[in-house]
């Protein structure tokens, strides 16, 4: 007995399954009792998945009922799902071939990354290279994305990451070969477009281009908001369907995303520097709020997952310039409602009445900003009409907040790298648990009567009063006029001019080259006369 315990003690230790001075206890519980049964607990993890490979779909549901032990493996490595990590084309799982996801790239006038789309089902680099390059559901697939899924696969598939992440933010498209040499007049297209490969030379289509984070950070950020962007915006007919339903398939892609960007951060370590140093940048400068410092705020909330702040303390700098940003908007929607309200009145007096409210609404608010009169008695639709004009916003910001502090960054974790320990343990798979917690949200802020108390509660936010959020708003109209994030038009400065007193409006010098009766008429001279004359 005890030369078979020595033997089984050594190949324990060769194989580094159990710790030796549990061998010892247990050569000492086999010399007093030994007829003690083998339990289920006694297998390690690595056992029990290789195991659970070998079931059935129905057995390895029928597993996580068998003992306790039994239901925590099954739910700490995502027994279940992982059987859907292989290709869609070949079949082939992560074991044999390095899998990924398709990518395509849209660009802005001035060559960078406007906005990217994915294509949510599992290929293999090898199907790829043979010339798939359509999804289950026959969309488009420009370019091969590969996944991390678990250390060994995301070791394999580093360089082709690397490299995919350099060819959509390294290079960008260039000029076409046979058209106008102006940037502004181009059409731009994907990087892997034929056109735009015929006009890149020969040595920049062979030499890889070196890793940047930045470009990382860029590609990755810009690929988790606009999967959120087509998750939460929805169509402005009641009738019409989303884009892209908060499925469980859309919300797993986002979690791709997340497993992608701590990966490369524990691989590069400039990754996770720069993602900090942009948060506290964000916080501390004097102008880090401004968006020559920080383009997009959708881009900069995915960094929280590698900072070391948290939400809670950049959360009210956040809203502040959330709300300051959204100025802009609210005004060229109100403006856009008021161009197509007279329109229709062009050809039918007796519009609806609902858009006619909304056109007081906006008219009210715009009214109310521009003279700086925005107060309590101010009427809630007015208010809510600024909440609907930047809905699309409000609900990435809402979806955002809630992975970052529920699986990003989650209370009592200790730090990132136990989050992709997490993520690596579960395959970059969403656990059903967490992805229902998801939809839930998702559902939550796609009802019609989501609003501003929901916004602030969905945000960790005490729901202010309405003189402080009044206040809160004028202040965000300043500072959006201040920064320039808004420029008035020649109307909305009409509308400032025939506020002032008489008195004024002749001292300012304001010229709009419009004729107002009540102060333009010079009787004297039986016409107009302009507002600067003396």
């Amino acid at each position: 007995m005890d030369s078979l315990v020595l033997h089984v003690k050594k190949c324990m230790q060769q194989y580094k399954i159990v710790k030796p001075v549990q061998l010892d206890i247990l050569a000492t519980k086999r010399r007093t009792a030994f007829t003690r049964r083998f339990s289920l607990t006694d297998l390690e993890d690595f056992l029990w998945l290789q195991v659970c490979d070998s079931l059935t779909v129905q057995d390895a549901y029928r597993l996580q009922r068998v003992s306790r032990h039994a239901a925590r493996v099954h739910h700490r490595y995502n027994i279940v799902c992982r059987r859907e990590m292989i290709c869609f084309h070949s079949k082939i799982s992560f074991k044999e071939d390095i899998l990924g996801i398709g990518i395509s790239a849209t660009y802005h006038g001035n060559g960078v990354l406007k906005s990217t789309k994915l294509t949510l089902d599992v290929l293999s680099l090898t199907a790829f290279k043979q010339g798939v390059r359509r999804g289950v559901w026959k969309e488009e697939i420009h370019d091969f994305l590969p996944l991390v899924i678990d250390p060994e696969h995301g070791a394999r598939a580093l360089p082709h990451i690397e490299a995919v992440i350099m060819r959509l933010c390294g290079n960008p498209p260039t000029q076409f070969e046979n058209g106008p040499k102006i940037w502004s007049n181009l059409p731009y297209r994907p990087p892997t477009s034929t056109s735009i490969e015929s006009s890149l030379s020969a040595k920049a289509s062979t030499e890889a281009l070196p890793f940047k984070p930045a470009a990382a950070l860029k590609v990755i950020c810009v690929t988790m908001n606009s999967l959120v962007v087509s998750i939460m915006d929805q169509l402005t007919d009641d009738n019409a369907v989303p884009p892209l339903h908060a499925s469980e398939k859309a919300l797993q892609g986002y979690a791709y995303m997340h497993h992608i960007l701590l990966f490369l951060a524990s691989k590069h370590p400039s990754v996770a520097a720069l993602a900090d140093a942009r948060v506290n940048k964000f916080l501390q400068d004097k102008d880090g709020t401004h968006k020559k410092c920080t383009p997009s705020l959708g881009e900069l909330l995915p960094l929280l997952c590698l900072s070391q702040k948290g939400w809670d303390s950049c959360k009210q700098t956040y809203l502040r310039e959330n709300i300051a940003r959204d100025v802009r908007w609210v005004l060229r929607q109100i403006s856009k409602t008021d161009r197509e309200n007279n329109s229709y009145y062009n050809y039918n007096r007796h519009s609806e009445r609902s858009t006619a409210k909304k056109v007081r609404r906006g008219k009210r608010l715009r009214l109310a900003l521009l003279t700086d009169t925005l107060s309590e008695k101010q009427r809630d639709t007015d208010l809510h009409l600024w909440f609907t004009a930047t809905l699309t916003g409000k609900r990435l910001g809402v979806f955002q907040c809630f992975f970052v502090n529920h699986i990003g960054r989650p209370g009592g974790s200790r730090g990132w790298l136990s989050v992709l320990a997490g993520h690596n343990r579960a395959l970059g798979r969403l656990r059903p648990g967490l992805c229902l917690r998801l939809q839930r949200q998702c559902k939550e802020v796609l009802k019609k009567d989501f609003g501003w108390s929901g916004f602030f509660r969905a945000m960790g936010l005490p729901v202010p009063t309405k003189k402080q959020f009044v206040t809160q708003l004028s202040k965000a109209y300043a500072t959006s006029l201040g920064r320039g994030y808004h420029i008035l038009g020649h109307f909305e400065k009409r509308i400032i001019h025939r506020s002032m007193p008489l008195y004024n409006r002749r001292r300012s010098g304001y010229h709009s080259g419009y004729r107002d009766s009540r102060d333009d008429y010079d009787s004297n001279r039986g016409g107009y006369r302009s507002i600067d004359r003396r």
